[in-house]
């Protein structure tokens, strides 16, 4: 389910493979998506309610974040991500 019954944003890592959907959410995210290592292998700012965003399906893991976070925390292509679980 991700964020779609939150009324807040907040950071979530998540597995799913291929696409996410933003039916029903009250506000833009940003999406991360990481390789088996956390490689920054594609990522989308600004995802509006009501959309569907698509990648390759080798890559599984997923962070959303509150709109803005790519731009604030300078994420880019081909960086690494830390999780701390």
């Amino acid at each position: 389910m991700g964020l779609l019954r939150t009324t807040k944003p907040s950071p979530l890592y998540l597995q799913t493979r291929f696409g996410i959907h933003t039916f029903g959410m009250k506000y833009p995210i940003d999406v991360i998506i990481l390789d088996d290592k956390y490689i920054v292998r594609n990522m989308k700012q600004n995802l509006k309610p009501w959309k569907i965003f698509l990648w390759h399906p080798k890559w599984q893991h997923i962070l959303e974040l509150p709109e803005g976070e790519i731009k604030r925390k300078q994420i880019y292509r081909g960086c690494k991500i830390y999780i701390s679980k």
